[in-house]
């Protein structure tokens, strides 16, 4: 389902489009236990060439591999929802009304359609997650329970050398959500050289960091996500 919606931004108003995904007959109206999103969006640039090959094309080429996944079993499935988010990136620096659009729009959503109860349990992120050195850090304030189960799941997946704690708070598309008290976790590895440069291209994305961050990811969704 596209999510349309216009937001000003520092040079003019913009037309966003967020796409959520279900599996099933294609009803957006009862809750789901988790939201797993990726921003779609890339950072313009003036200067150069900018792919985002990593920086939004990773996160959303395992968001549609989960898709595959999730169809293959149903139960799961009809759990979860999969939101490509648009805007992620700053129009010029990232303040509390440039950037993150379309998970600010939403997490507002959710907050005006949606009882306390019947929000997502969780929201899950993924953001740069090809680097082939991979090195997810998960941010600081991520609450305990998530962090916990986070890690559980990588223990398990035998991954947990990929996955660790960030010494501070980002900026990114889980914020939102905290704020209007839905429970979020970032999986992301800012350890990136090429980041914002003409060289993060399709060369500096590693098809096995892809699949470490997204098994890992399932698996917390499926037996380490705490209960409500």
């Amino acid at each position: 389902m596209r999510q349309g919606f216009t937001e000003a931004t520092p040079l003019r108003p913009v037309e966003f489009v967020n796409l959520r995904a279900r599996f099933g007959t294609g009803d957006f109206g009862p809750p789901v236990r988790v939201l797993i999103g990726s921003h779609y969006d890339t950072k313009i640039f003036p200067s150069i060439r900018f792919v985002g090959a990593n920086d939004g094309g990773s996160s959303s080429g395992a968001l549609l591999e989960m898709a595959r996944v999730l169809a293959l079993r149903p139960g799961l499935a009809k759990s979860v929802e999969l939101v490509f988010f648009d805007g992620e990136e700053a129009v010029q620096d990232y303040t509390a009304t440039d950037g993150l659009y379309g998970s600010r729009y939403y997490a507002r959503e959710i907050t005006r359609r949606q009882r306390p109860s019947s929000r997502p349990q969780a929201v899950v992120i993924l953001d740069m997650i090809g680097d082939p050195d991979l090195k997810v850090q998960i941010p600081s304030d991520t609450p305990r329970q998530l962090a916990e189960g986070l890690f559980a799941a990588a223990k398990e997946a035998g991954t947990s050398a990929h996955f660790g704690w960030m010494a501070t708070p980002i900026t990114d598309d889980h914020a939102p959500f905290q704020r209007e008290g839905v429970p979020a976790i970032d999986l992301i590895d800012l350890d990136f050289a090429p980041w914002h440069t003409s060289r993060d291209t399709m060369e500096q994305v590693n098809a096995d960091s892809l699949e470490i961050v997204g098994r890992t990811a399932l698996l917390f969704v499926e037996r380490h996500l705490p209960a409500p």
